[in-house]
């Protein structure tokens, strides 16, 4: 299975380099995977519902050739992420052409970003391949690639670079309107994790978690300054996601995955380095949005673009407590224990959930690739009886 050889080739880099600490050929080898992670999703043939979706588009999307204003006025998907559609469809009446481009820029740019910001990078890509992979490449095409813009901004947005921060804001949302929560990032971004008793500003994030819970699409319209804008969001409420409530268990496995497991994360880092993390204040968005999507399960969408960060610190907090073994073996242990458990309850999840009628790992299971072609009929079906998902 590819999948499977793939996460074992991940598992055997992370410890050659991050446990073992080898460094011959390791520049090479972050190439090797980075096509790897391009390749499997560029060439993947109707892999992922939402990939289904956006082929049905792809078929109407004209070239540059026969481009007007109307097809942007008309066009769903945002402007920039529109433009990357007719760049692939004057290359190739293939969709092929558009997964490319699109794989070939989300990956690149988080690998790079994990490259900068960490020496522990091959375990953010085990862990990225684990958490967000399957997401970003076959599901959620365009607003993984606001992520992605919104990853390159973020040294504007430690040195308080805020023009060039807004620039990428704008980029991002328009490849996805999700990305206009950047905008208000920086009026907060004082607030720390650390600083603050986690009783305190859970109580008052659980009381918003509510109003905006039984305000749903109020909320939504008063956010939604353009008629766009407000169509986007009718449609988000009244998606399969909208006006979901978590289960008990759900919001156990929410709790654990995205409140706990992180907030020990980074007091641990804390107490390791004496120094504040970087983004240290977007793991506390993780922790905030996951609280708030208990009773509004779209919000649940706005963590792909922290989440990122919360990959960098369990690659720092597993180097700091496991790599190095300056710990006890009990404390060692104890950070597996804890990354393990996060990772158990995101891929259940993540592809044993059965929102749509099956168990979600049959979106990508079996893979077929653009050599093959070969169609899968229990996802074909599902398709046909009226599935639509992030576009």
């Amino acid at each position: 299975m590819i999948y499977l050889s793939i996460l074992i080739i991940l598992i055997f880099f992370a410890l050659y380099y991050d446990v073992l600490q080898h460094s011959n050929g390791r520049k090479l080898s972050i190439y090797f995977l980075t096509i790897l992670l391009i390749a499997l999703a560029g060439l993947r043939y109707r892999v992922g519902l939402d990939t289904l979706q956006y082929m049905l588009f792809y078929d109407n999307i004209p070239r540059f050739s026969d481009i007007s204003v109307a097809h942007f006025v008309l066009s769903r998907h945002e402007p920039f992420y529109f433009l990357i559609e007719v760049l692939a469809k004057t290359i190739s009446p293939h969709f092929f052409v558009l997964q490319l481009i699109q794989s070939l820029f989300v990956n690149v740019v988080i690998i790079y970003f994990f490259k900068k910001h960490t020496q522990y990078v091959f375990t953010c890509i085990l862990l990225y391949y684990l958490i967000l992979y399957i997401t970003f490449n076959t599901e959620a095409m365009r607003s993984s690639m606001a992520v992605a813009v919104f990853l390159l901004s973020y040294d504007f947005f430690i040195e308080k670079k805020w023009v060039r921060y807004y620039v990428f804001c704008i980029i991002a949302i328009m490849f996805h309107t999700s990305a206009i929560i950047l905008v208000v990032l920086p009026f907060f971004s004082k607030i720390k994790l650390i600083r603050v008793s986690f009783i305190i500003y859970a109580i008052p994030v659980f009381l918003l978690t509510y109003t905006i819970g039984n305000n749903v699409e109020l909320f939504f319209n008063m956010v939604s300054f353009t008629d766009n804008l407000s169509s986007k969001a009718s449609g988000y409420v009244n998606s399969t996601y909208g006006g979901q409530v978590l289960s008990f268990s759900g919001v156990i496995s929410n709790m654990l995955m995205y409140v706990l497991i992180p907030f020990s994360v980074v007091r641990r880092l804390l107490k390791i380095n004496k120094r504040r993390l970087d983004y240290e204040y977007f793991i506390l968005l993780v922790i905030v949005i996951s609280i708030i999507s208990i009773r509004v399960q779209i919000i649940y969408r706005l963590l792909d673009y922290f989440i990122p960060f919360m990959i960098l610190g369990f690659a720092e907090y597993l180097g700091a407590l496991t790599y190095k073994r300056k710990f006890s073996s009990s404390t060692r242990l104890y950070s597996v224990v804890l990354i393990s458990l996060f990772l158990v309850l995101k891929i259940y999840g993540q592809y044993f959930g059965d929102i749509s009628g099956i168990y979600n790992y049959k979106r990508y299971l079996p893979y077929s690739s653009i050599i093959t072609s070969e169609l899968f009929e229990e996802r074909e079906k599902l398709f046909s009886k009226g599935y639509r998902g992030r576009n």
